[in-house]
């Protein structure tokens, strides 16, 4: 198929789209072959600047990073090849400049066909050109042509109306017989010029009908032919030449693969153990541990190393003994607990390390750290109070005296009182002295450590606890090490509280324990609490608990034991101590005191926690914190709802919902705080939730 029999007499817009493919080839020869050509000359540039730029800092640390800052044996070259880091670094950097050296040969080769492309490109388009102009020669001769018919068709007309004017003065000449002759020798000369005139118009039709059929038939049909050729020539040369332009490419493509595959390959044979080995070799130095130290006694006195044993200091000691003999029952389940913690971190890590996959190798490294950095504090607590009582016991073997230890509180003396070891004085309200509630017994802070430890009511379940392997959990140790857990139970009491308005609400009295001398202390739950740690328990709402260890450092953490025997650490603002008569309602959760709205309790009963009675009595229903919080209508038990909506609890206390599912309330119910309720899942999980989800059933 050819354009001049597909398309006649449209060489105008044959020309414009053969001279519109010609731009195309000179774009892509100027735009995308040359500036791609810039491109690959430029990264390769760069490629080697920056393979230059890191084998100058690489050779700035050469000498320390294999063999230390100081090495203890003189440098060699050898090093260099013996370490398989940088063996392997070289051949990235040496493999990283051959890239850049095909990138500018790329660039070269792009550059040619950019230059071929636009020459041929240039003399297609002065083809066309040409082209143009012998096809408008072609129209300036044919209407030559036409031109001609047009005058022979003018005189052909001229020559007819000098006949008809011949003609009417012949006749007009023969009606008066003057000058007939002569008008009829013109009338006939006339009639002849324009046979004549007519003869030629004829002959310019033909010449005219000839040279348009020649034009449209032979002439324009074989420049339109001309200018397809040269289309098909201009497309397949474009074709040819970025086909080349894309070989040279996969040529680069591959030899780049064939480095990177050479790099890759390189890079199994680094081996850490062997870089170690090379360390060592170079850093090897004689090492003598520092010596012990010795009893130095004071200038100007005459003294030995031995302990003194006789008196007070005795009493000193053995409180020590006892103190450090349940510190390291807590430690040592902390340590153990986080051994196994390292264990796992360290299969963790080289699991991650050997397939990056699994998981981000730097975050289990992080958290290896942090560990380690934990164990150690902790293993060297353990270490100095190993040391402790191994000393003291050196000095007074098993003389531990009663080892019924007092349980000293700290507290303000608003009223003067007599310190029962030294018979001085406390008072003050800067918390200057310290009372044992089971028996009654004060002393001064600084006497603490000095009152020999034989509390007379002090519960049978307290007189072996100070033994080394009791197993007791003091609170202010757990929580230095397991600070993210306290947080986050703490954080619970906050949301909870919060929720019911009640943040600044003062609960001292709530929590201070009644006077049970030679009774266990007992607690009711007010608040369920689920352990986060292997030193806390969970605990249910409403059930009674025995307490272990009171909140004696202000830590907010006291350890219970629950009724199944779990042991270990609940917040102190989930539980109220309760008396040995006031246990009716273990386990059930319910009480018979309705609880006040929010709104009828004036000031003083927030403030003061009304409703319970001072530190002697007998405390009755729940603390201010729970009395306080407001019940409103339909707060029962049995009352059950539906989620209309999604919801997904964002702390430990909140109840993740799926529509449809249908929830027990609690007796807190929706009086649980404003906007909240509190129920139960069919499987058994409890929470709270907002109360906007939910419809009644």
């Amino acid at each position: 198929m050819s354009f001049g029999s597909a398309l006649p007499d449209q060489f105008a817009p044959i020309a414009a789209a053969v001279g519109a493919n010609i731009a195309i080839a000179q774009d892509l020869a100027a735009i995308f072959l040359t500036e791609r050509s810039a491109l690959e000359r430029e990264y390769a540039q760069k490629l080697q600047a920056l393979v230059k730029k890191a084998r100058a800092a690489k050779d700035k640390r050469l000498t320390e990073s294999i063999a230390g800052p100081d090495p203890s044996k003189a440098w060699s070259p050898d090093a260099v090849r013996r370490s398989t880091l940088h063996t392997f670094l070289n051949t990235l950097f040496t493999g990283t400049e051959q890239i850049a050296q095909h990138h500018a040969q790329a660039a070269d080769a792009l550059a040619t066909c950019s230059t071929e492309l636009s020459t041929a490109a240039r003399r297609k388009e002065e083809n066309r050109k040409r082209q143009s102009q012998y096809c408008q020669q072609l129209i300036t001769e044919r209407d030559d042509v036409y031109a001609t018919r047009l005058k022979a068709k003018a005189k052909y007309d001229e020559l007819c109306s000098e006949v008809e004017s011949a003609r009417q003065k012949r006749e007009k000449a023969a009606s008066d017989d003057r000058h007939a002759d002569r008008a009829a020798k013109q009338f006939e000369q006339a009639e002849v010029d324009m046979w004549n005139g007519k003869n030629a118009y004829i002959i310019a039709i033909a010449k005219a009908n000839a040279s348009k059929t020649k034009f449209y038939r032979q002439d324009l049909p074989a420049a339109q032919d001309t200018l397809q050729r040269l289309w098909s020539i201009n497309t397949s040369r474009i074709t040819s030449i970025l086909n080349r332009s894309l070989t040279n490419l996969q040529q680069l493509t591959e030899s780049v693969q064939t480095q990177l595959t050479q790099i890759i390959e390189k890079a199994s044979s680094v081996k850490c153990t062997d870089d170690n080995a090379l360390f060592i070799e170079y850093n090897h130095r004689r090492f003598v541990e520092p010596s012990d130290w010795a009893f130095e006694p004071c200038q100007g006195f005459f003294d030995t190393p031995e302990m003194t044993t006789a008196g007070s200091p005795k009493t000193v000691l053995q409180n020590v003994l006892i103190r450090d003999r349940k510190k390291i029952a807590d430690v040592s389940n902390t340590i153990e607990s986080k051994r196994r913690e390292l264990v796992g971190l360290e299969e963790l890590c080289d699991a991650y390390q050997g397939n990056e996959k699994l998981g981000n190798v730097d975050d289990v490294m992080d958290n290896l750290v942090e560990s380690r950095r934990q164990f150690s504090t902790l293993d060297t607590s353990k270490t100095l109070l190993v040391a402790e009582i191994t000393e003291i016991t050196r000095a007074i073997g098993d003389d531990e005296g009663e080892a019924r230890p007092h349980r000293f509180k700290h507290q303000a003396f608003a009223v003067p009182t007599t310190c029962n070891l030294c018979a001085g004085t406390i008072w003050g309200l800067s918390k200057q002295g310290a009372v044992c509630k089971p028996c009654g017994y004060t002393a001064h802070i600084k006497c603490e450590i000095k009152v020999p430890a034989n509390c007379k009511n002090a519960p049978s379940s307290l007189a072996g606890s100070s033994g080394l392997g009791s197993g007791a959990t003091t609170v202010s140790r757990a929580s230095s090490v397991y600070s993210t857990a306290t947080t986050s139970s703490t954080s619970t009491l906050n949301s909870a509280t919060t929720r019911g308005g009640l943040s600044r609400m003062t609960m001292t009295n709530a929590f201070s324990p009644p006077n049970l001398a030679g009774f266990p202390l007992r607690a009711r739950v007010l608040y369920s609490f689920d352990a986060t740690s292997p030193f806390e328990t969970s605990v249910r709402e409403g059930k009674v608990v025995d307490v272990l260890e009171e909140d004696e450092d202000g830590s907010g953490w006291t350890k219970v034991k629950s009724g199944a025997g779990e042991q270990g650490l609940v917040p102190t603002t989930y539980i109220e101590f309760i008396a040995p008569g006031d246990e009716e309602n273990d386990g059930t959760g319910e009480e018979e005191d309705e609880q006040p709205n929010l709104g009828e309790l004036d000031g003083d009963a927030i403030e003061g926690g009304s409703g319970i009675s001072g530190s002697g009595g007998t405390l009755k229903g729940r603390s201010s914190a729970a009395a306080a919080v407001p019940v409103l209508p339909g707060g029962g038990g049995t009352e059950r709802v539906r989620a209309l909506y999604d919801f997904t609890g964002g702390t430990t206390d909140e109840l993740s919902l799926r529509a449809g599912d249908v929830v027990q309330l609690t007796p807190n119910g929706f009086g649980y705080a404003e906007g909240w309720c509190e129920g139960v899942l069919e499987d058994g999980r409890k929470g709270i939730f907002p109360s906007s989800y939910v419809e009644r059933l």
